[in-house]
Parts: structure tokens; C-alpha cells; sequence
């Protein structure tokens, strides 16, 4: 496949996993382009999201399904995206049409689903759930709201809430816990961001970060320049790396 090609599929929101091959690459987007076809609810029906979208993180993800729907989403879920073997798609609460749901900007929420869209061949959940939070309207949430990276966390406090009314101080403790590694992730994070933005001074530091592994954020919080470029000019037979570089170049990787 040829950098421009790359470059076209990444700017419209297809991006290469880790790891992942030309050939399961090109298969995902035929799979899910032709799911596309027979869903009449579109992210495009939403055009300030879809504006954002581009502004932040510099892709027009059109093939990005965005369904209404009560069916299949548990009694605490607003909405949900869902990966099969067909297809992926964002589904929200039917109450969503009105515009919000328990104190959520229905923008809010498609936008955050459309980055696990996004990344949905990234296995990464350290920061998967910050990265999505980025966007909220309120403050409070885009910190708080990673609070649990995945849904196995959610049950284990909610079980021990529940389990243990009369022995508080094991929910608690796991709360306590919970909120300490969030506060290291949310540094880290920053951190990142500002190394990200030292690199590729032209663009969204989101807009690189999307692209990231787990191991990448860490390395570019931890790292010093140095170390991170070098990082960078060793990608270079990495198809992940290519491509966003194609999207995304700067002046201290025109090496590459």
C-alpha cells in the first residue's frame, strides 16, 4: 500500500493497529463499509460532532454508525459501542434524540464513542478511556469519568458495594485504589501530550495520541526527547508509524 493511500484511509479515520497486517487492515475496512451501506443513522447526521472531530483529532470518520436504541444496553448503560465480526457502531439510549440523557450531552457521548470506534484494533486500556474522556464538556468528568478502564473494575466495586454493606472499607479501599492509579494515568498523560506537542508543533496533540500504544504514552512521559525521536526513527518499517506520520509530519521527523 503506498503512503498516499495511507495517508487518505488515516485522514478518513481508519487507522492501522498495532501489529496489524495490510491484509487484515484492507478486509476491516470492506467489512465494515459494506455494513455502512444498510445503516441509515450516521455520524454524519451529527455535524458539530463530526466538525470537532476533525478539529481535534484530524479525521472525517463517516463510516462511523451511530444507531438509537434501548435493546441490549444494561440498566446504568447510556450508550455503548459494540465490535463484531460484521461491523462496529455506536448505539445510544433512545432518550438521547432529545439532545441529553441523566446530565450527558448527547455530543459528548458520540463523540467519546467514536474515539473507541476509532480504536477499536487497539487492545491499550490504560488510557483508552482518557483519551476518550478528552472531550467532555465538564472538567470534573474528563479527569474523573477514567475512573474505571474497564468494565471488569465497574463490577468489582459495584460487587463489593453491594456484598459487603456492613465491611465499607473494601469498596472504599478499592475506590481509594482505584482513584491513586488514575491520578498516576492522568500525569502521565499530560506529560505525554506535552512531549507530543514539542514533537509535532503543527498539529493536535490528540491527534498523535489517538494513534498511540500504552507503552508509546509511557515512553513519551517518561522519555526525553532524545530517547523519544529515536523511538520514532526506529518505527520507520512500522506500518502504524508510517501511516501516521503520513497524516501527521512535522518538521523533527522529516527523516522518516
Amino acid at each position: 500500500m503506498t503512503p498516499e493511500k495511507l495517508k487518505e484511509l488515516g485522514e478518513a479515520g481508519w487507522i492501522i493497529g498495532p501489529d496489524e497486517t495490510i491484509e487484515g487492515f484492507v478486509k476491516r475496512i470492506d467489512i465494515q463499509t459494506s455494513f455502512s451501506k444498510g445503516n441509515l443513522e450516521s455520524i454524519k447526521d451529527s455535524p458539530e460532532v463530526m466538525r470537532q472531530i476533525h478539529e481535534r483529532l484530524q479525521v472525517d470518520p463517516c463510516w462511523i454508525q451511530v444507531r438509537y436504541s434501548n435493546k441490549g444496553l444494561k440498566l446504568w448503560e447510556g450508550a455503548a459501542s459494540w465490535i463484531m465480526d460484521y461491523g462496529n457502531w455506536i448505539q445510544l439510549r433512545n432518550s438521547f434524540k432529545k439532545g441529553s440523557f441523566l446530565g450527558y450531552d448527547r455530543g459528548d457521548v458520540i463523540f467519546h464513542e467514536a474515539i473507541h470506534s476509532l480504536r477499536f484494533t487497539f487492545e491499550e486500556p490504560r488510557f483508552e478511556e482518557i483519551i476518550a474522556h478528552s472531550f467532555t464538556k465538564k472538567r470534573w468528568r474528563r479527569y474523573l469519568g477514567p475512573l474505571f478502564t474497564t468494565p471488569k473494575q465497574a463490577y468489582i466495586f459495584l460487587t463489593t458495594l453491594f456484598l459487603t454493606p456492613f465491611a465499607p472499607i473494601i469498596p472504599t479501599g478499592y475506590l481509594i485504589w482505584r482513584i491513586g492509579v488514575l491520578m498516576r494515568s492522568q500525569r502521565l498523560f499530560k506529560k505525554a501530550l506535552k512531549k507530543i506537542q514539542d514533537l509535532f508543533p503543527k498539529t493536535s496533540s490528540h491527534a498523535v495520541v489517538l494513534r498511540l500504544t500504552d507503552a508509546e504514552i509511557q515512553l513519551f512521559a517518561k522519555q526525553d526527547l532524545k530517547t523519544v525521536e529515536e523511538y520514532i526513527q526506529s518505527q520507520s518499517d512500522n506500518l502504524r508509524w508510517q501511516q501516521l506520520l503520513a497524516n501527521l509530519k512535522n518538521p523533527l521527523t522529516m527523516a522518516l
